[in-house]
């Protein structure tokens, strides 16, 4: 389908049914016997990020690291990293509202960026 097929036409290239398809991409729950079933939709692999932009990991180490009072400049030197790196990562992904730096919804805010990785 990330080729630009119909889901129909994904399901015959793969070789399965339609409903077999349907039910990959959105998953399912069923019920048998009084338990219930739940099948997660099946999801592509995370596309490599460039080591040019931060991970997910090193947004975690981030985080940890400020919370706990280290400096822009210490973070920077452990993750091997320039500190105006670091400090816009702090300023441009923290929480619009709050202001506090979550490490997942940054992740998530700047991988939802026009970015070379999508």
């Amino acid at each position: 389908m990330k080729q630009g097929f119909s889901s129909a036409e994904a399901c015959r290239q793969v070789g399965i049914n339609i409903r077999t398809g349907k039910r990959w991409r959105f998953g399912r729950r069923m019920r048998v016997g009084g338990r219930e079933y739940i099948y997660s939709p099946i999801a592509a692999a995370p596309q490599e990020i460039s080591a040019r932009f931060l991970s997910e990991n090193e947004r975690l180490h981030i985080a940890d690291l400020h919370r706990g009072g280290v400096s822009v400049r210490a973070i920077a030197m452990k993750l091997g990293r320039s500190p105006s790196t670091i400090s816009r990562e702090l300023r441009r992904n923290a929480d619009p509202v709050s202001g506090v730096y979550h490490p997942y919804a940054a992740h998530r805010r700047a991988a939802g960026r026009e970015s070379p990785w999508k």
